[in-house]
């Protein structure tokens, strides 16, 4: 069975790619052991077109897949609910460099 590193590293397909990036933030963002069985899938912190979650609160960081247009954006939601903007790029580079962004900021939110 081939797993999210290989499939990273070898995998021709953009889109396994991808899973295998989600699934790292997935990895990443678990509290404890059990987080995978039985918190909300990335504590409501990355919108897919997909995956329903709880919100979080405002003020909390977000990644999302605008799906239309194919954008990743990074972003927070004010106190009002407008969303603040803290990056924005398309296709796969802006999946690759919007999780760079998202990850390096878990620890800190």
């Amino acid at each position: 069975m081939r797993g999210a590193k290989w499939s990273f590293e070898k995998d021709e397909d953009q889109t396994h790619k991808m899973c295998a990036i989600l699934a790292g933030l997935a990895v990443m963002m678990c509290k404890h052991s059990q987080s995978i069985r039985k918190d909300d899938m990335f504590y409501g912190r990355v919108d897919l077109p997909f995956l329903e979650t709880t919100r979080p609160p405002a003020h909390v960081q977000r990644l999302a897949l605008i799906e239309h247009s194919h954008e990743w954006v990074v972003y927070t939601l004010d106190s009002r609910g407008c969303p603040l903007v803290t990056m924005r790029q398309r296709g796969y580079q802006g999946l690759l460099q919007a999780s760079v962004l998202f990850a390096s900021r878990l620890n800190t939110t």
